[in-house]
C-alpha cells in the first residue's frame, strides 16, 4: 500500500490538517507514546496490515514522513 502512496498529495493533506488543528509543527514527531502501542497493534491486526508490531509500524511511519519531506 505504501509503495503506491502519492507522497506529494499525502504531505499536502497532512500539512493542511496540521495547520488547521494548530497543535504542533509539521512534519510531526514520529515517536510513539507507550500508551498508544497496544491500541495501534490491535487496530493494525483488525485491519489486516502486514505487520501488527507497534515498533515496525512506527518505523514505516517515519519512512513515510521522511519520504514526503524529500
Amino acid at each position: 500500500m505504501l509503495g503506491r502512496l502519492d507522497y506529494v498529495r499525502a504531505r499536502s493533506a497532512a500539512e493542511q490538517i496540521v495547520t488547521e488543528r494548530a497543535t504542533h509543527p509539521f512534519p510531526p514527531d514520529t515517536s510513539l507514546p507507550a500508551e498508544w502501542r497496544r491500541e495501534l497493534e490491535n487496530l493494525a491486526q483488525e485491519l489486516g496490515y502486514a505487520t501488527a508490531n507497534a515498533e515496525a509500524i512506527k518505523a514505516k511511519f517515519a519512512v513515510v514522513v521522511q519520504a514526503s519531506a524529500d
